[in-house]
């Protein structure tokens, strides 16, 4: 049935893709599942947003309620992070592997710290699951957060003090700040 008139019948050809006979039946198969639910039929032929194309819409929906400050920081993480690698991405396509990989080049070759990785991630996950609410995907992608390393801080020996002091020029406003922080 074509599903914007119940009353009539549309006939599709199709080549299958697989050339053996058994799976070309399990093809047929498949395609007449689809093809004769019109639900099926509208969600196969509905067109499928990129990752960028979404974002526009939450730019143009949900960010307008957003604080100045906020919004500001979305689109930057947005257009300097995200968008590159993975905004012509379709929003169908974006599978736990993707999203892993995109998280591991920016842990490596990006040089940025596992703190902002993972606000990077933990913000594209929430748009996902405005996609999800939105009848756009299925399932938001499971990405667990990289462990934050704890920094160390040790102290200065007396004998470091005392080499940082003999070497200070008092005239020098750098050298000042460094025996502030020493004090």
């Amino acid at each position: 049935p074509d599903p914007d008139n119940p009353t009539r019948n549309l006939t599709f050809r199709k080549k299958s893709p697989i050339q053996t006979r058994r799976a070309a039946e399990k093809w047929g198969r498949e395609m007449l599942a689809i093809y004769s639910d019109p639900v099926k039929l509208r969600a196969e032929l509905a067109p499928k947003p990129t990752l960028t194309e979404f974002i526009t819409s939450l730019e143009r929906t949900t960010w307008r309620s957003l604080g100045e400050q906020t919004l500001t920081s979305y689109r930057s993480n947005w257009e300097r992070q995200i968008k590159p690698a993975l905004g012509k991405v379709k929003l169908c396509d974006l599978d736990e592997p993707t999203l892993l990989e995109w998280r591991s080049k920016l842990l490596g070759e990006g040089g940025y710290s596992t703190g902002y990785i993972n606000l990077l991630v933990s913000r594209l996950l929430s748009w996902l699951g405005t996609a999800k609410e939105w009848g756009l995907i299925d399932d938001v992608p499971s990405v667990s957060r990289l462990k934050q390393v704890e920094e160390t801080w040790t102290e200065m020996g007396d004998d470091e003090v005392e080499a940082l002091v003999s070497v200070a020029d008092l005239d020098d406003p750098t050298h000042q700040l460094c025996l502030f922080a020493i004090n």
